[in-house]
């Protein structure tokens, strides 16, 4: 979503680099930081995924080549 605004912006965007695919442990925050493109429900023992909006917008983004804003 960021690179989208920014494109907005007038920058030039050449690159997109997916820290994660999932969210996960961090050795300062545990599991309390979020920044997987797949969000984890660790709550639950069943450990369910639910794609995050940067998910949906990559996944278009890769096969149609568009930034257009998802509605």
């Amino acid at each position: 979503m960021q690179n989208a605004r920014a494109k907005s912006a007038g920058v030039k965007v050449t690159a997109y680099y997916a820290w994660s695919l999932l969210d996960n442990w961090e050795w300062k925050e545990g599991f309390s930081t979020k920044f997987g493109i797949v969000n984890v429900d660790f709550k639950n023992k069943a450990l369910p995924r639910k794609p995050k909006d940067s998910a949906k917008w990559l996944k278009e983004y890769v096969f149609t080549k568009s930034t257009k804003k998802l509605g």
